[in-house]
């Protein structure tokens, strides 16, 4: 497989998730949020590595449980105990991601917003 054909399949990916995933959506839009808001209050180097960190770790975590979710309709077992496992601990996985960058977004904005 050739790189440039390899970057267009994970690029399609990600638009995949976007098109589809209100959930992904709304991630994106509070990350826009966060970044704007990042510059506004000049956050600083290690605070920047902090947020696109868990920024990132939403959308990794968010893909996942995506492919998950494909793969438990794909083999039609939605109503077996072990394919709806799958599911629930793959939506647990993006709710402890998002868990986790509020805490990084509230550790980093909360003291600029009260000075």
């Amino acid at each position: 497989m050739k790189l440039r054909h390899a970057f267009k399949c994970a690029f399609a990916g990600i638009g995949h998730a976007l098109a589809t995933q209100q959930n992904f959506k709304i991630y994106f839009l509070a990350s826009a949020v966060a970044i704007v808001a990042g510059f506004y209050l000049r956050v600083s180097l290690l605070e920047w590595v902090a947020l696109t960190f868990s920024i990132v770790l939403v959308f990794i975590t968010e893909m996942i449980n995506t492919a998950f979710e494909e793969m438990v309709n794909l083999m039609k077992c939605e109503y077996d105990q072990h394919c709806r496992i799958a599911k629930d601990v793959a939506a647990g996985m993006v709710l402890l991601a998002a868990f986790l960058s509020i805490i990084v977004g509230v550790l980093i904005f909360l003291p600029r917003l009260f000075r």
